[in-house]
């Protein structure tokens, strides 16, 4: 396994260095990030399943291509423990809280991510709460069928 900051080439533009949550699937790069986490990627065309049991905490989230030269999204892919240490660590008396901020229908990782961070740029430094963008599978509205199936496996992942 190879140890490196980034395992594609940088596509260039965005870049979310909080913690996020996803029920999206997930797939590992085989190359792990400075700090020893797998890193992974993912992106919002990747569908949501129905029978979904699990959701990956990230964090470091950036665009890159992957090896088809595709645009996708890269993280460090994180346990339970280390997302609740960084929690605790980003609040001032060490028990912090997370805001879990979760978007709606036909709504893009990227978009989600960059309008968390527009929202909570010097609001949430050192405080009780830390905003957590949580990111699932959606495709379409409330009248798309395939997100209506798969809704429900995306609320499972997140238990």
């Amino acid at each position: 396994m190879k140890t490196k900051g980034t395992s594609s080439s940088s596509a260039g533009y965005f870049f979310y260095k909080g913690l996020a949550l996803t029920s999206i699937d997930v797939i590992k790069t085989g190359d792990t990030s400075w700090g020893g986490n797998p890193l992974v990627h993912f992106d919002g065309t990747i569908k949501g399943r129905a029978d979904d049991k699990d959701a990956t905490f990230l964090k470091n989230i950036k665009e890159v291509k992957d090896a088809t030269g595709k645009k996708v999204l890269e993280a460090e892919q994180l346990t339970v423990a280390q997302a609740k240490a960084i929690i605790n660590q980003a609040s001032s008396d060490g028990t912090g809280k997370p805001l879990f901020c979760i978007h709606g229908f036909s709504v893009q990782p990227r978009g989600h991510l960059k309008a968390i961070k527009e929202a909570t740029v010097n609001r949430f430094n050192q405080g009780k709460f830390m905003p957590i963008p949580v990111m699932w599978p959606s495709g379409g509205g409330v009248k798309y069928l395939g997100d209506r199936k798969t809704t429900p496996g995306a609320g499972n992942g997140l238990k």
